[in-house]
């Protein structure tokens, strides 16, 4: 019996001990990547977000108390230079010391060249959109990456980094057959956007983009390219123009104004969203719901 009573007792201090957490630091830059990575992360350690303002990342500016996150890390997770282009001095000063993963280049993600003109470039046809969070199936790259990495630097946690990986990627499994379905009435309906960062959500259910108010985010349309965007609208009966939650209205105005078109809102980066691990989803989910609901 007291052999018996001590294992018990073993196993209740087991049972009650509290779950194991991760003694490293890792930073992510933007709300989805952090969202993927808390999701990886549940129950075992939070992630750090950097970049929480409304600002686009584009041209996010770095503060003291960042680049004291960014020094403090032993793991970062960001898109990419292409992206995240003021963090890249700052990121590429710790690699010394931190283990930094480029999501961009990810093995085996779906990546699409930009889009359009980009006059600060030689050459726009060897750009990747970086937008690749916007895909499902990178998503499912993304995430299992992340899982390696955690993996690798704590070994303790592998079997929760795997669990968790499998209850996301179900999960977003899920939730692409239930968009599907949902966009599915919206494929033939024409729209335009106010800069190309959709083209992964796009093309993964069929929609009809029809161009772009502006190449990029710094870049403002001149006035023959305004009038250009109105013959488009009206030529293509456009049924809507996509704004973003950082960007004034006033473009998207002049340029619908006198024709049928309404002004949706699409937010790629979650920006209204609570960070965590439930904000990748919701923020697709946002996505479907911003599109059926302007273009039906």
């Amino acid at each position: 019996m007291t052999k018996f009573r001590i294992l018990v007792s073993a196993l209740i201090l087991l049972l009650a001990a509290p779950p194991a957490r991760a003694d490293f630091t890792v930073v992510t830059t933007i709300k989805p990547l952090h969202s993927i990575v808390s999701a990886i992360m549940q129950d075992i350690g939070t992630p750090k977000l950097l970049i929480r303002s409304a600002g686009s990342p584009h041209g996010y500016k770095l503060k003291p108390s960042d680049a004291r996150m960014i020094r403090s890390a032993n793991l970062i997770f960001w898109i990419g230079p292409s992206f995240e282009s003021r963090l890249a001095k700052a990121i590429n000063q710790v690699r010394a010391k931190a283990d930094v993963i480029e999501v961009s280049k990810i093995p085996d993600l779906k990546r699409y060249k930009m889009r359009g003109k980009h006059e600060n470039h030689d050459s726009h046809n060897d750009l990747i959109d970086p937008h690749l969070w916007l895909s499902f199936t990178n998503a499912r790259h993304i995430a299992g990456h992340v899982t390696q990495e955690l993996s690798r630097l704590d070994r303790t946690n592998r079997s929760k980094y795997q669990i968790n990986l499998n209850s996301f990627t179900n999960s977003i499994t899920a939730l692409k057959a239930t968009l599907m379905k949902k966009l599915g009435p919206a494929h033939d309906k024409p729209f335009l956007v106010y800069h190309d960062a959709f083209q992964y959500f796009e093309k993964s259910f069929g929609l009809t983009n029809k161009g772009a108010l502006m190449a990029s985010p710094e870049q403002r349309p001149g006035a023959k390219h305004i009038a250009e965007l109105r013959v488009l609208v009206r030529e293509q009966h456009i049924s809507c123009v996509f704004i973003e939650p950082q960007f004034s209205k006033k473009l998207v105005q002049t340029v619908i104004k006198g024709t049928a078109a309404r002004i949706g809102e699409l937010d790629p980066i979650g920006t209204k969203l609570a960070p965590g691990p439930k904000l990748y989803g919701e923020m697709m989910r946002n996505l479907a719901t911003s599109f059926v609901d302007c273009l039906m």
